[in-house]
């Protein structure tokens, strides 16, 4: 009797160890926990990569797969943002040929200086040759050329360089470059700035509008290079026009004192050796 207690609380065991294990299977199959059971040999180590995703039925924790390592997969952790995809698009590279600097930065041309940075930080991040995005979806040689072209774009509308094509000529940024020109990097800068508004209001505005601001920057202009030209003209008109008039007078007038001095010289002259002579006829005279 004993014995059949012993061998029924033995399989009544047997049957709640059989059900938990079966659970707990099932609840591991729940969770989507993808475990290969692989052989290695002994001198190999077992190496798990993680990568986080959210699961369905939990907002909060993600979702931890757990793969055994194989070869020609990647052994580090993989974070997948689900953002990505729709930064990727918005922030694509242009796929027509020669697309400008404003259309790689997906930038109106008024820009500012601080609205170009940021997205170029954003671009860097996202189309740098090491990024993810890069080694999945473009070639080692595609990915270097975007990003030149990229950072050229960078560099033209910051004022650093002329084309925003790669290997322009830049206006002596280079280490060891003894040709800046601070002045003229300026003059440029201002000009695109100008030209970007321009294109700005013309688009902006009415054909009237577009004449109007175009006619305005071009009439500063011309307006403060007329002001130049004649401060220059008055600045110079004394040097060339009346120190020459004032020389030739003062000249003239030395002239003229010079000659009457000779002549007041040469009558004094006359009169003294007249008096001499008067003076030795009137000694002989006496004398005889």
């Amino acid at each position: 009797m004993a014995a059949t207690r012993s061998i029924s609380s033995h399989g009544m065991v047997s049957t709640r160890s059989h059900a938990l294990s079966k659970a707990i299977h099932t609840s591991a199959r729940s969770l989507t926990t993808d475990i290969p059971m692989k052989r290695r040999s002994r001198a190999s180590s077992l190496h798990l990569s993680a990568t986080a995703t959210t699961p369905w039925w939990n907002t909060g924790a993600p979702r931890v797969v757990c793969r055994l390592y194989q070869p020609g997969r990647r052994g580090y952790a993989t974070v997948v943002d689900e953002k990505e995809p729709g930064k990727t698009s918005f922030l694509a590279y242009p796929t027509h040929a020669n697309p400008t600097a404003h259309e790689i930065f997906h930038l109106p041309r008024a820009a500012s200086q601080s609205q170009i940075k940021s997205r170029y930080y954003e671009l860097v991040r996202l189309h740098h040759p090491d990024s993810h995005h890069s080694r999945a979806h473009l070639s080692p040689d595609q990915a270097q050329s975007q990003f030149a072209s990229i950072t050229a774009a960078y560099d033209y509308l910051r004022g650093v360089s002329s084309s925003h094509l790669p290997n322009a000529k830049r206006y002596g940024y280079e280490p060891g470059q003894s040709n800046f020109d601070p002045y003229l990097h300026e003059l440029a800068r201002r000009r695109r700035a100008q030209q970007a508004s321009q294109a700005h209001r013309g688009q902006s505005g009415s054909s009237g509008s577009q004449d109007w601001g175009s006619w305005g920057g071009a009439g500063k202009e011309r307006t403060v290079l007329a002001l130049g030209v004649a401060a220059l003209v008055l600045g110079l008109y004394p040097s060339f026009v009346l120190f020459p008039f004032q020389l030739k007078k003062t000249h003239n007038s030395a002239a003229k004192n010079l000659a009457q001095a000779r002549k007041g010289a040469r009558e004094m002259g006359e009169e003294r050796r007249d008096g001499i002579r008067k003076r030795v006829q009137s000694m002989q005279q006496e004398k005889q």
